[in-house]
């Protein structure tokens, strides 16, 4: 591709030729939604400023003129990103951005920002494509109590692999159709063979009556799987009953389909005599199935109805016995820093709260970022409550920082390596705890409810603040109960 097509120059920048091949065509397309959706490690920054996603957020041609488009961001940096059409709010983010994210590398590296390690796989790219074309469906009938003979057979039916007739005749094959399963004739098609037909409308509508279940709007093997498929944790036996019988239904009426298509010995009967048969064996599915079924969830009361029919029992797992989690002291004379995230609808917050060993407050931040995730959001948090610290000159005493992050704690003591995009703040805060005493330690949430308040206070109001304690009722209340060593309850 680089020495046919490229020749040194961007993808991008490239129009593919009319002549090239169907393989060489597939593989252009498929670079360049890699290149739109990955970004840079980068140091002396010496690749496209406007066609590389450098930022995270997308490319920059569309605010700069072809002749900027040309430069690389090194070259940009040297001035300081004084390019014409740019405004000095965009120049000053630019320059923001780029002293935030540049290395001290002196080469540039690709990163794939939907892999930890930052690496290119094919594996994280197809789990890309598919969450973005279907939703968790595919994965709710791939389970180990459902024999893999009908999660391929399901699968098949999803990407319309099946030969009823009328798929075949979409290969241009004449053919009479007559669906099998209804007593008048019909075309045969998927949805109307297993949704529509007289034998599948009866056994349905049996077990919808059991369960409770309406038909959707429009019946398709989409919609009616996710119908059934979505119903009950995971885990849980209630969601192991609608997978089982949604599962083995589709699998007994192509099976009955075929019999009595193909099978030369196969006792023609009346239809309806044959759906209470299918009902039979769809009930002998979910009992032999479900002793050999570990729930790890627990289920609805309203499935202890349903089991009773199918003929056994719900069992739900113990649950764990609630705990009492205390607000965790740090050693006399020292402090503690108790920090938390937040993020809501692609935007995060993060706050904190420093207090001496007895509970007293000493002072407390929340701050607005915008768009990120909660792993970001806590290491700011880190961040942020170490900037106060060592403005308040707490050099000479021993500084302990409460998260209730366990990645995040990993992250700053370098127990875990950070993923590629929290690289930057993680350096800062490596940065920043080298003129401190700081000792990092993982807390629960209910012993970090003053630090989760003011965090959300940060996402409440957008801005950056400090909370009054005197009048914040629900922080007085925090901060009190912490200093008389209430407990919370951990369910």
């Amino acid at each position: 591709m680089q020495n046919k097509y490229l020749k040194g120059k961007s993808p991008k920048t490239v129009s593919l030729l009319a002549r090239a091949t169907r393989t060489w065509k597939e593989c252009w397309h498929c670079i360049r939604e890699i290149i739109d959706i990955s970004t840079w490690e980068f140091g002396p920054g010496n690749f496209s400023l406007g066609q590389e996603n450098w930022l995270g957020v997308g490319c920059l041609s569309p605010i700069l003129v072809p002749a900027e488009d040309l430069l690389t961001l090194g070259e940009a940096a040297d001035r300081s990103f004084s390019l014409p059409y740019l405004d000095e709010d965009t120049k000053a983010d630019l320059q923001e951005s780029y002293n935030l994210l540049k290395t001290d590398s002196n080469s540039d590296r690709r990163i794939w920002p939907h892999d930890p390690s930052g690496m290119f796989t094919i594996k994280s790219f197809k789990k890309l494509k598919e969450s973005r074309n279907h939703s968790t469906i595919f994965s709710s009938f791939w389970k180990t109590y459902i024999p893999p003979k009908i999660s391929i057979f399901l699968w098949k039916i999803m990407h319309k692999a099946i030969p009823v007739d009328q798929s075949i005749k979409s290969c241009h094959i004449a053919l009479a159709s007559k669906c099998s399963c209804c007593t008048l004739p019909n075309m045969e098609s998927i949805n109307h063979l297993f949704f529509y037909s007289e034998m599948a409308t009866t056994v349905w509508n049996h077990f919808m009556s059991i369960t409770n279940l309406y038909w959707p709007r429009i019946r398709t093997p989409m919609t009616v799987l996710t119908l059934w498929l979505s119903k009950g944790k995971a885990g849980s036996q209630e969601h192991f009953i609608y997978s089982t019988l949604v599962s083995s239904i589709m699998w007994e009426l192509w099976k009955e389909r075929c019999s009595r298509r193909y099978d030369e010995g196969h006792t023609i009967s009346p239809i309806q005599i044959i759906a209470r048969k299918i009902i039979l064996k769809v009930r002998y599915w979910c009992l032999r199935l479900a002793p050999h079924f570990k729930a790890s969830a627990g289920s609805s009361i309203s499935t202890n109805k349903i089991a009773n029919y199918l003929g056994f029992d719900i069992y739900n797992p113990p649950h764990k016995p609630p705990s009492l989690v205390y607000w965790t002291r740090p050693p006399d004379e020292a402090l503690v820093l108790n920090t938390d995230g937040a993020a809501m609808n692609g935007v995060c917050a993060g706050g904190g709260i420093l207090r001496d060993y007895q509970g007293r407050h000493i002072t407390n931040f929340f701050n607005f970022y915008g768009e990120g995730t909660n792993n970001q959001a806590e290491c700011r948090a880190i961040l942020d409550g170490l900037t106060i610290c060592k403005t308040l000159d707490f050099t000479n005493i021993q500084i302990h920082i409460h998260t209730d992050s366990r990645m995040a704690m990993q992250w700053c003591t370098r127990q875990l390596k950070p993923p590629w995009h929290l690289k930057a703040w993680l350096r800062r805060i490596w940065s920043m705890a080298e003129g401190l005493q700081v000792v990092y330690k993982h807390i629960y949430r209910e012993g970090n409810k003053a630090a989760d308040h003011i965090a959300s206070l940060g996402l409440k109001h957008m801005s950056d603040g400090v909370a009054n304690p005197h009048l914040d009722r629900s922080l007085k209340a925090f901060i009190t109960g912490d200093s008389l060593n209430i407990p919370n309850i951990r369910i």
